[in-house]
């Protein structure tokens, strides 16, 4: 798993909607671009943090390898006389409940930022003329760290969880970073084993390889209380198409298992799926109801109403 760091600032809101990164092959009349190029770099579970506003307001998860696409139909898209088609990798977005400034902890994120092509100027400020750029191991267990977000890399990549603890142990982070990163991984960790010890597989897709699967929450885990967090009741083994409907709202669950799908555009994606025939998961626990009972209220509910 390597990290990655995209200075966004006039496309963001569309690339993070869209769930997916874009650039063009060359900059206008033809020129290379090495932060352009740097996007086929990109591997499948590797990790992204969209920079833009002058905030990391999201980080996302690589679902593939780019491909080329057509320049998004977007009109944030549409100006710098971009190429008709460009490369793109399709992201895994998680919007930060707390988005934060990397201005606000320069003396732990500067001293990373002396490459030609780091993303940041030494003032603090992001650099318009890199786009992509990899962030060296510490600086995106930093940047993990302040996001407070726990990144599933039973499903981002291949490494151990031991291999990841033992890199944390050995980076150059303060202490009270490495604790806070450790923590989080317990507290992941057990609470995909308890979620694995009552899911057997994704209710939606049938898929039952773990290695593929996202322990969500069911009650998000801002909302929830550390006791809640770590309840195994309060989890879903999710496909990760899926675990983004479940997470937005877009769809939910009676607690009979009937499905509950909030709007025809999450009815055109299952469709596009081949899940259009999906209208009952199986009954859940009332131990899972009274989880359930709050996403309906509240995600999904809040989805209803934002229509």
């Amino acid at each position: 798993m390597k990290f990655w760091w995209v200075n966004h600032n006039g496309t963001h809101k569309q690339e993070i909607e869209g769930g997916y990164i874009w650039c063009p092959p060359t900059i206008k009349g033809g020129g290379i671009k090495e932060t352009y190029n740097t996007l086929k770099l990109v591997q499948a579970g590797d990790v992204i943090f969209s920079y833009a506003k002058q905030k990391i307001g999201a980080v996302g998860i690589a679902k593939e390898h780019y491909a080329v696409a057509p320049r998004p139909g977007t009109s944030a898209h549409s100006g710098g006389g971009w190429a008709p088609n460009g490369w793109m990798v399709p992201i895994e977005w998680t919007v930060l409940d707390t988005p934060f400034a990397p201005a606000d902890h320069s003396t732990v994120i500067l001293p990373y930022m002396q490459e030609v092509n780091a993303p940041l100027k030494k003032t603090g400020g992001g650099k318009e003329s890199v786009y992509l750029a990899h962030v060296p191991y510490d600086l995106g267990l930093l940047l993990q760290g302040l996001s407070s977000l726990t990144i599933d890399t039973d499903f981002s990549s291949s490494t151990s969880a031991e291999e990841e603890e033992r890199k944390i142990a050995e980076s150059n982070l303060p202490d009270t970073m490495k604790k806070r990163l450790m923590d989080a991984r317990v507290g992941q960790g057990k609470f995909r084993q308890r979620v694995m010890g009552i899911e057997a597989k994704c209710r939606m897709t049938g898929t039952d390889d773990a290695s593929l699967l996202i322990a969500s929450h069911i009650k998000p885990w801002k909302d929830s209380t550390n006791e809640e967090r770590l309840d195994g009741h309060n989890g879903l083994f999710l496909a990760p198409h899926i675990d983004r409907l479940f997470d937005r709202g877009w769809i939910s669950f009676e607690d009979g298992g009937d499905l509950l799908i909030s709007s025809d555009a999450a009815r055109r994606a299952l469709a596009s799926w081949g899940l259009q025939t999906v209208g009952h998961v199986g009954s859940f626990s009332p131990k899972q109801a009274k989880y359930l009972a709050h996403h309906r209220k509240f995600v999904y509910g809040q989805a209803i109403g934002n229509r």
